[in-house]
This record gives C-alpha cells, sequence and structure tokens, in this order.
C-alpha cells in the first residue's frame, strides 16, 4: 500500500474545484454518500462543537498527520486519479453554521454561498492506492443525479470533462480507498 505526500497542489486547486463542481454534505458528519443524502443547499446546520464558536469539518477531519491516512472518510481535491490509486489534497468541508463560523475566521465571504465552505491550509498531497473493488459515485453531466461506477468509469468521465479539477470524499478502510464518490456542488 502507497501512502506518498508531496508539496505543490494548494489552495488554488481548491478553490478552483470549489467553483468547478461540488455538493452539500449530509450533516450526518459522513459527507455525501452517492446520492443517498440530498441536502436541500439553503438548509442550516447546527455546529456538532462542543464550543459553538468553533467550526467543525464534515467527515474524519482536515489532518492526515504524519504517515498513513488513517481509516475513515476524508474530502479533498484530486491532483491525479487512477482506477489503482488516487492522489488527494485533504481539506476541511464545513456546512451550515460550521461554514459561517470557518469562513469568518478566514476573512471570506460569511455566510458563504449554496451553505458550504472549504478550507485548505496544507498544500501537500496524500497519495493511497484503491481496492480493485472500490465504487465510485460521479456526475458526468452536471445534474445532481449521480451515476455510480466503478473508479475506472470515474476516470473515464473525468477525462471526458477535461481533468480532475474537483473535489472528493474517500472511504479508507484497512488502509486502502473503497469508495470514491465526488462532489457536486450548486
Amino acid at each position: 500500500m502507497a501512502h506518498r505526500r508531496r508539496h505543490g497542489v494548494g489552495v488554488l486547486a481548491v478553490v478552483l474545484a470549489v467553483a468547478l463542481t461540488g455538493c452539500v454534505g449530509e450533516g450526518s458528519g459522513d459527507g455525501p454518500t452517492g446520492g443517498e443524502d440530498t441536502i436541500d443547499p439553503t438548509r442550516t446546520v447546527e455546529s456538532t462543537s462542543v464550543d459553538p464558536d468553533v467550526p467543525v469539518a464534515e467527515g474524519s477531519g482536515c489532518d492526515v498527520g504524519d504517515g498513513d491516512l488513517a481509516d475513515g472518510r476524508w474530502f479533498g481535491t484530486v491532483a491525479t486519479l487512477t482506477a489503482d490509486s488516487i492522489e488527494l489534497d485533504i481539506a476541511c468541508w464545513f456546512i451550515g453554521e460550521d461554514a459561517v463560523i470557518a469562513a469568518e475566521e478566514d476573512g471570506a465571504e460569511s455566510p458563504p454561498p449554496n451553505d458550504y465552505y472549504v478550507r485548505n491550509e496544507n498544500p501537500d498531497t496524500t497519495t493511497v492506492d484503491i481496492a480493485p473493488d472500490a465504487v465510485a459515485v460521479f456526475y458526468p453531466t452536471g445534474s445532481p443525479d449521480g451515476e455510480t461506477g466503478t473508479v475506472a468509469d470515474l476516470v473515464s468521465a473525468s477525462e471526458d470533462r477535461g481533468g480532475y479539477p474537483y473535489g472528493v470524499w474517500i472511504e479508507v478502510s484497512d488502509g486502502v480507498v473503497v469508495s470514491v464518490d465526488e462532489q457536486w456542488v450548486p
């Protein structure tokens, strides 16, 4: 299992990704699950932080730390993607009140458009192997009605639309990616 980190993909990639595509994640803390958690982008979510003034990101967190990416659900911007591995710039995905607080802390527009905000303070990327039977959810037509397929299907759809400048949620289990869900945004 390969886990490598490199420097170079940064805030610009996340800004571009958010400007081009994405989706509002579910307030369960797990992010989107491929259409099962379609969210009204106008809804407001209460912060799950003990301190209501500290924003809480969706998923497993925003910092990969040192070493391998821990098992869990992670959001980030795709740097490279093949059927065998993904290189991801991990970022923070905030929704609802957490998005308002995080955007305000960063001096960005608050409340943020479409009730979500992406923070990327670390330009490092992480590469994780993809399980051969991993599933993917993607939006080849731009419609919020996603398609489910293989990671190879996602790679093909991405190539058809000119590359990878979008955010995804990956599910890591036993050190490998078992699902890649593209983040749809209005």
